[in-house]
């Protein structure tokens, strides 16, 4: 890594990390996010290759978008990083499974809310995606975003309102 670099996976996974331990409420300018990533490197939750490959701009555009004001306002309502385990009909994935077929969910939610007694699911992305690419790219992960959803909605037993695909990189979201 040292001599290469971090691949695109890397440096996304980097991201996710900086992420699951951002503090939200710290001031939302690129000097607190330096020095929260730094804070993480000392924690060893970074390597120093992983915090040099930070965007740190991106992550403070994050920080001032409406969306992270939303997820601040749910406070104590808002969970990342959530992983989940369900076991659910084959057939709702697979047309052609046998009745009876079940088949195993498991996943790490990056971001969900509750917001008016309904949840609100949030996947970031760090994808390197020109303007005119974005609508095509959110279809493509809209099947990770609904089974998100269908499990969020039975394991925390609310509806789920809004699946948003926030792309890190352009500071934009969309609905899905």
């Amino acid at each position: 890594q040292k001599e290469r670099g971090l691949t695109a996976a890397e440096r996304g996974t980097a991201m996710h990390a900086v992420m699951q331990y951002l503090d939200f409420a710290r001031p939302a300018d690129e000097q607190s996010v330096r020095e929260q990533v730094m804070q993480l490197r000392e924690r060893r939750l970074l390597t120093p290759e992983q915090a040099r490959a930070v965007d740190a701009a991106a992550l403070t555009r994050f920080l001032q978008s409406p969306l992270c004001a939303r997820i601040r306002a749910a406070g104590e309502r808002a969970r990342r990083e959530y992983r989940f385990s369900l076991l659910e009909s084959a057939a709702r994935f697979v047309p052609e499974a046998s009745a009876g077929d079940e088949i195993l969910l498991q996943g790490v939610v990056d971001c969900f809310f509750e917001e008016d007694g309904a949840l609100v699911v949030v996947d970031f992305k760090t994808d390197r995606i020109a303007p005119d690419a974005l609508a095509e790219r959110a279809e493509h992960y809209r099947p990770q975003l609904e089974a998100y959803s269908l499990a969020l909605a039975q394991v925390i037993g609310k509806p789920v309102k809004e699946k948003i695909l926030y792309f890190l990189r352009r500071g934009e979201q969309i609905i899905l």
